[in-house]
């Protein structure tokens, strides 16, 4: 089994990967050519769960080459709990969840090391674990559950530059502008200095490429010990093309990416960006999965900005609570009505088991498609 999740994750990094190859050789991102002022992050309505880390890159990607517009997705069965099915010959696409698994320390030889109270001490792994989602375009029998999404009206109520300005604004990042080339050769962010600097608005082509990269290096900001802690002491020492360096940039990019679609500002690689290109494909070439660990990072910055944002994103309200197993025979009823209450759903499409309990005992729904 853990072979076979490797091998996977494997496949995932690989594919991933050559996209990331593939655009950046062309010197841009696999989503510019898709890029979409009604952007909204992907999420499960079932669940209410906003796919985040390297689901929401792969998502991401998977509309733009498909060519769906709603970002909405299902497990398989998900959708047949909500009363729909996956179309016959639909292929869905592989994510990643993230399963914590707590274990015990050993020493060289295999043997559970001990804390001063005679516990063994633990560590936490991070457990990738793929799974597979379906875009909602590719399921049939739910429309009676989900409503067309409007993306449109929910999208610019703030002019999307005067909405980066307050997001720039409320985050209270050192920047200081400067046309002098002997202070600012190019934009940068010091971490040592914890400062950003920027040369005048004036002076970059447009008004999308200066929140462009203004946006990357806010991104490089919140590497700072103090906010998501990506830098160690020596960070500021770090030299241009090393692979380290490498690394952060394509977090940067990425993550600023992201940042613009959710403002609604068109984002393209700057000629700054454009120098680290060849470095960023030697990363991948060398190791596929970076993208996903990039991917991971660049939402998790993403993520972080987002709280700086006058435009706060409303928690999604899931759709679907599920009871599974035995059910009582004296709660039939009311699980009924909590199902019609929780959801403008046939009862009759629900599959309760009304065979007698053992011992009288009423068992504990489980929500096992509520996984992710």
């Amino acid at each position: 089994m853990a072979y076979q999740r490797e091998s996977k994750m494997d496949q995932i990094s690989s594919e991933l990967a050559q996209k990331f190859i593939a655009a950046l050789k062309e010197e841009t991102l696999p989503w510019s050519k898709g890029y979409d002022v009604n952007y909204h992050p992907p999420f499960n309505p079932a669940t209410g769960t906003v796919y985040k880390g390297a689901s929401n890159v792969i998502l991401l990607l998977n509309n733009i080459e498909k060519g769906y517009t709603d970002p909405r997705y299902l497990t398989f069965n998900n959708a047949k709990d909500l009363g729909g099915h996956v179309r016959r010959g639909e292929k869905g696409v592989t994510c990643i969840r993230i399963q914590p698994k707590t274990i015990n320390i050993t020493d060289q030889e295999g043997k559970v090391i001990l804390d001063e109270n005679g516990e063994p001490k633990q560590r936490e792994l991070l457990i990738p674990c793929p799974y597979t989602v379906f875009n909602v375009a590719q399921i049939d029998g739910l429309e009676h559950v989900l409503k067309p999404l409007n993306l449109a009206a929910e999208k610019h109520q703030w002019d999307p530059h005067e909405r980066a300005e307050e997001l720039i604004k409320n985050s209270q990042a050192k920047i200081t502008h400067s046309e002098f080339r002997d202070i600012v050769e190019a934009p940068c962010y010091s971490p040592y200095l914890d400062q950003i600097f920027m040369p005048e608005r004036y002076q970059f082509k447009s008004t999308e490429r200066y929140y462009g990269t203004l946006l990357h290096e806010l991104c490089h900001w919140t590497g700072h010990p103090s906010r998501l802690n990506r830098f160690d002491e020596k960070a500021h020492n770090l030299g241009f093309g090393r692979p380290e360096y490498a690394k952060e940039e394509l977090r940067a990019e990425i993550g600023s990416s992201l940042m613009c679609l959710t403002l609604g500002i068109k984002h393209d690689l700057d000629d700054n960006s454009k120098a680290y290109v060849k470095s960023w494909i030697k990363v991948l070439e060398n190791d596929p999965r970076e993208i996903l660990k990039a991917a991971a990072q660049a939402d998790k910055i993403a993520t972080y900005l987002r709280q700086y944002d006058i435009v706060k994103e409303k928690p999604k309200e899931p759709l679907l609570k599920p009871y599974q197993g035995k059910v009582h025979p004296q709660d039939i009823e009311n699980v009924k009505q909590q199902a019609v209450e929780r959801i403008d759903l046939n009862v009759k499409q629900r599959i309760f088991d009304f065979s007698p309990v053992k011992n009288q005992e009423k068992s504990i729904p489980t929500q096992t498609s509520l996984e992710r």
